[in-house]
């Protein structure tokens, strides 16, 4: 699960999508500008404050404005802040604000987001409905944006493609489009191969790709189906490797 501001005990550094809900340039005692700051999420508020600003930084960082921030948690004088790393803008196209469209105003319960590949679960087909229609309107008015046109609902049984998966309830597999991508590349470096066997950097670069791939395929496939894949490299047991 995935920690909110005030899950984080002292001492812990965070990198997390907050609101600024306040804002204000002051100066300090040396004259020099600083940003007091007031964070929040869904769990609470937290203060912290961004050192050597300057008026660039108060318009970017503004009240209301949401905002990845990578810090520390600390407590001064008997009140919980945060020690500020850096603070970077998020954009509309990262997806935060449609995340609490979805969970905070539609109120969905089951929803995961990774990129622009999502997944919400809910009661019948005319909820999904309603709450795709919410979402289409909410993304052209608010995001000025539009859903992928594969954007659908149907029946959890017949499972849910996600991040390269086929999921269902019970067990999840590769999409078959991922693996017979990964046997045409297997087929195309073996061709490479039988003319030169000797390009040490060509043969590491398919070695490295090829097992980066069999670490995601054992997420989901039996083991048969990545050995027998590996089987037909016939670069990968080579002495050059």
């Amino acid at each position: 699960m995935l920690k909110r501001l005030l899950d984080y005990n002292d001492g812990e550094e965070m990198d997390i999508v907050v609101l600024i809900k306040n804002s204000q340039l002051r100066h300090n005692k040396k004259n020099k500008l600083f940003l007091a700051m007031q964070f929040s999420d869904g769990s609470g508020e937290i203060r912290g404050n961004y050192w050597d600003a300057n008026n660039q930084d108060a318009a970017t960082f503004s009240t209301g404005t949401i905002v990845e921030l990578n810090g520390k948690r600390e407590e001064y004088q008997g009140r919980p802040q945060i020690r500020i790393y850096s603070l970077r803008v998020v954009g509309p196209q990262e997806g935060y604000e449609l995340d609490q469209f979805i969970k905070h105003k539609l109120r969905v319960k089951y929803y995961v987001r990774y990129m622009d590949d999502g997944v919400l679960i809910l009661e019948s087909k005319g909820k999904a409905k309603e709450i795709l229609k919410e979402i289409e309107e909410f993304v052209k008015t608010e995001l000025h944006l539009q859903l992928n046109k594969k954007t659908s609902y149907f029946p959890l049984k017949v499972g849910v493609i996600f991040c390269g998966y086929k999921i269902y309830t019970t067990h999840k597999l590769l999409k078959r489009a991922n693996i017979q991508r990964m046997k045409k590349r297997i087929k195309n470096w073996n061709k490479q191969y039988r003319i030169n066997e000797n390009d040490l950097e060509q043969l590491n670069k398919w070695r490295q790709s090829f097992f980066a791939w069999k670490g995601y395929a054992k997420e989901a496939e039996k083991y048969n189906l990545y050995k027998t894949l590996e089987n037909k490299c016939e670069w990968i047991d080579t002495e050059h490797i």
